[in-house]
């Protein structure tokens, strides 16, 4: 029927284009949304609501502009519907309007997909014009007071990223071409010695077998598996791989440190033996995957001693939800020894919990519930349906197996629910569970609590009651549950509330919250929570652990560590952007006696995109990009020499001598590691989970392994020399080895584009690429025939369109025009 929501879902087209970013409030964007109907009816001027979801927060009501008004439904969901005096759009015809909404948007994925609509009471269907990814209907910013955040070159808060050209990528983006891989593994062994890639062991000849101590069982069997091997008995003349155990081989570097990640590597082709050393078996575990490392697609290893250990014990991954077993074989083969799992949130509970069903049947699903009884509002643009990537969960069967599958590659999986905040869905799932049974055990809120609060992301009922005696009943609950599933596989030793983004107002009207500080006048809401839930955690033998604002007593200003029974209290430290002023937040928590583990916003975050251009993918509230060079050159120890460029693109100089603003860190040993970050609000798919991630992933790896010898200089151009020479060495060896490694194993890591600029005398196009190995593609005819370039040049005609892209093995980087100019003024 032409004149039905199934009609109108299919032929109405939606697109959005930011208009431009404003310097209003300290800012804001207009946005402007057109609705086209290219089909054979009217669309009408009432009966139809149409809902979509936005980061950022709109203004709401009647826009005049359109005749529509704009309300706010939860959290970041939005619905259109006609205003009075709205006219219908008519057959062939469109319509535009534009709103402000706060901050400033200068991505495409500020714009979620799968807006849907609703007509005469049907039931929601998707709009076909945005379903599946934003990049359909959301126009690229192309003007700089779009890609801007402020494009007045004459304010003080002046933008000065620009979407970096072809000419850009050439001068920023390139290594030079070392034409083979210099590292003998990432990430960098602590020592290396005796290496030759002209002498080799050839695993292909003669009769390998493995051998050694009863001990590295496990770590045996793991190589025999992965190179056919057969575990032998007893020790033939030659042609064996022999672990044996030790803890005197890395003394003389290490001192008297304990490493029980330690090894060390001889390979030995004239005698064709290969002995491994270590102390513990998750040494052993290390010097098998850097001797996988070391073998290539030939079957041949090089000569070579390695003596190894990390810098930090904690090396770790932050993920939403994961349930892909080749991401935990990824962390391995990189050492990454911690897998921290964010199970909760606002907008999904993603773990099973036996006896509390709803928490997973309404808080595991999305789909359109406006009183969300039976699933959770289709958040982050989910659409109506629980047929998305917004659904699911895991079972306690599935969990286990990921323990059980993290433990087998030494990796400590540790669980994060994300609470008194970000509980969205354990709120609404637990106030149902109250309506159903009639029981309040396990009520997170007051039915009578008229305090009136919106989080950061627009959810006015986010935030569970700390006063309630039923809201630690359900968080010994949960976490005993956890605990248990833990228990025979990955014994849990500390455990993850988040802690983080808790509303100012959240309790500011609640009952039982004014009973209790009448109870306790000289104890606070914060500090009454946080004791608590030491003491449920201190019954289970637990270690406490949040984001470092969840220890915050006050904005800049923590806790003592030594209020909590705990004998390790542990920060995850993320707030160094500095428009957030917050710098020496981390050492700061180190000092005063908190374990730290770093997750520096500006380098660790990979959910931000990984150059500043609006078509790449990412969010950008800490900063404008985290490239891959970005996370290589974090220096933990370092941190005020980390972070040298602010969300603007300035260059802020390195802070020194200032023992308020950046404190020295005088505990060092607090700090225990460091994180790579991955919120999911844009991952929908494995393949955008690998592009986020690598080869991010593996400069973090490498940071959090190994410490390079330019980190201890002061900045200046020596830092800069050496860094950069550790960079080339790095990036030829991705180049060489890791990515091959990475296609053959179906990683779709991310390709960046090539460089282009026109030769001096502007006949001739010179191209190069990020990663040595990688090719370059041209397109003469927008787009539809592709060539590879056999030589670094062509010839070009003057003002010839030439499109370029980069191509490894099967795969393509997105897309660019060849443009000589440069606009990204940031050399970094």
């Amino acid at each position: 029927q032409t004149d039905s929501a199934e009609h109108f879902a299919q032929t109405l087209k939606i697109s959005i284009k930011v208009l431009e970013n404003l310097r209003i409030n300290y800012g804001s964007h207009r946005r402007q949304v057109t609705i086209s109907n290219p089909g054979t009816v009217e669309f009408p001027a009432k009966r139809w609501e149409i809902y979509f979801s936005q980061i950022y927060i709109p203004e709401l009501g009647h826009l005049a502009s359109g005749g529509i008004e704009l309300s706010h439904v939860q959290g970041q969901l939005y619905k259109l519907t006609p205003a009075p005096g709205f006219k219908p759009i008519p057959a062939g015809g469109s319509l535009s309007f534009s709103y402000l909404s706060n901050g400033n948007s200068v991505a495409y994925t500020d714009s979620f997909p799968n807006w849907y609509i609703i007509y005469k009471g049907s039931k929601p269907l998707i709009v076909e014009s945005t379903r599946g990814e934003a990049a359909k209907f959301a126009v690229v910013h192309d003007t700089p007071d779009s890609w801007k955040s402020d494009s007045d070159p004459s304010s003080s808060s002046f933008d000065r990223h620009n979407p970096p050209t072809s000419a850009d990528r050439f001068v920023l983006d390139s290594s030079p071409d070392l034409s083979h891989d210099p590292l003998p593994v990432i990430p960098t062994p602590l020592q290396v010695s005796n290496f030759d890639k002209g002498i080799s062991v050839y695993m292909h000849q003669g009769a390998w077998v493995v051998i050694g101590e009863t001990s590295f069982h496990s770590e045996m069997e793991y190589l025999a598996s992965a190179w056919q091997l057969k575990i032998s008995t007893s020790l033939p003349s030659s042609h064996y791989i022999k672990f044996s155990k030790g803890n005197s081989f890395l003394s003389d570097i290490i001192g008297d440190r304990s490493c029980d990640e330690g090894y060390r590597i001889d390979v030995s082709p004239s005698k064709n033996i290969i002995t491994i050393y270590a102390e513990k078996s998750q040494g052993a575990f290390y010097a098998v995957q850097s001797l996988i490392a070391l073998r290539n697609t030939e079957g041949k290893l090089p000569a070579i001693t390695i003596r190894d250990a990390p810098r930090f014990n904690y090396r770790g991954l932050m993920l939403d939800i994961a349930r892909n077993f080749q991401l935990i074989r990824l962390m391995a083969m990189y050492k990454l020894n911690k897998l921290h799992l964010h199970l909760s949130d606002d907008e999904g509970w993603r773990i099973e919990i036996p006896g509390l069903d709803e928490l997973t049947s309404i808080g595991g699903s999305r789909c359109h519930d406006l009183k969300e009884t039976r699933c959770l509002l289709p958040f982050l643009g989910s659409g109506p349906d629980k047929t998305s990537s917004g659904t699911g969960y895991l079972k306690v069967t599935d969990y286990k197996e990921i323990l059980a599958y993290a433990a087998r590659h030494h990796i400590e999986v540790i669980p994060e629910i994300d609470v008194p905040g970000h509980a969205h869905a354990a709120v609404v799932a637990m106030k149902q569970r109250y309506i159903d049974t009639g029981s309040d055990q396990y009520l997170l809120t007051e039915p009578n609590d008229e305090s009136n609060f919106k989080s950061v992301q627009g959810f006015t009922d986010n935030v569970i009651n700390p006063c309630l005696n039923s809201t630690y009943t359900f968080l010994r609950k949960v976490i005993s549950e956890i605990y248990h599933m833990h228990k025979d596989t990955n014994p849990l030793s500390r455990f993850h509330f988040g802690g983080d983004e808790v509303p100012d107002s959240a309790w500011s009207h609640s009952p039982s919250c004014r009973r209790l500080m009448m109870q306790h006048p000289d104890m606070t809401i914060k500090r009454y929570f946080l004791q608590q839930v030491a003491l449920i955690l201190k019954s289970l033998g637990l270690d406490m652990a949040a984001w470092e604002d969840g220890f915050n007593e006050s904005e800049g200003h923590s806790f003592s560590p030594h209020m909590f029974p705990q004998k390790d209290v542990i920060s995850y430290s993320w707030k160094n952007p500095p428009h957030m002023n917050l710098l020496k937040s981390a050492y700061t928590m180190a000092n005063s006696g908190y374990k730290v583990v770093l997750a520096s916003a500006t380098n660790l975050y990979l959910d931000h995109p990984q150059e500043p251009d609006p078509a790449e993918r990412g969010l950008v509230w800490a900063t404008r990009f985290v490239s891959t060079k970005r996370s290589f050159s974090y220096s933990p120890l370092q941190l005020y020499s980390s972070t040298n460029v602010d969300i603007r693109g300035n260059m802020v100089e390195e802070c020194v001598n200032d023992e308020y603003t950046c404190p020295s860190l005088k505990r060092p040993g607090n700090v225990i590691g460091m994180e790579a970050i991955l919120f999911g609000e844009l991952i929908t798919s494995v393949e955008i989970l690998d592009f986020m991630l690598l080869p991010r992933l593996l400069a973090v790896a490498e940071r959090a392994w190994h410490e390079a010898k330019w980190e201890e200089l002061p900045v200046g151009s020596e830092r800069k020399s050496q860094l950069l020479a550790d960079w080339n060495k790095f990036t030829n060896t991705l180049a060489y080895r890791e990515l091959p490694r990475l296609d053959r194993l179906g990683f779709k890591y991310r390709i960046p584009p090539p460089g282009a600029i026109l030769s001096p005398d502007k006949t001739t196009m010179l191209v190069n690429v990020t990663y040595p190995s990688q090719t370059v593609e041209i397109s003469r005819n927008g787009g539809f025939g592709w060539a590879v370039m056999l030589d670094s040049s062509t010839k070009v005609n003057p003002g010839e369109r030439i499109m370029l892209r980069t191509k490894a093995g099967t795969r393509t980087s997105r897309p660019i025009l060849f443009n000589p100019n440069r606009l990204f003024t940031l050399e970094d």
